[in-house]
């Protein structure tokens, strides 16, 4: 049975808030499904990764973090993706 896949991103514990452009305490994180020729921002709320993957196909994707332009933030983050497959 193919699969739709959706992607969710996630502030950080200090936190970093994850965002569409880069700020204090703002980040960046995209994904590319065609070796980063196209960027699509990543979300705190599901949004399309992929559509109708087959069983027997599999997606190469990149990952892109653009970290923020200043913090205050003293201790190592953690940057956390779900992938979401329904069918």
């Amino acid at each position: 049975t193919p699969v739709n896949i959706q992607i969710r991103g996630y502030d950080t514990s200090c936190p970093w808030q994850l965002s569409n452009s880069v700020g204090p305490d703002s980040y960046v994180y995209e994904f590319s499904l065609d070796s980063g020729n196209n960027w699509n921002n990543i979300a705190k709320t599901y949004s399309i990764f992929k559509n109708n993957l087959s069983p027997t196909s599999s997606q190469n994707f990149d990952l892109k973090l653009s970290t923020p332009s200043s913090t205050d933030c003293t201790s190592p983050q953690t940057i956390s993706i779900t992938l979401l497959a329904s069918e």
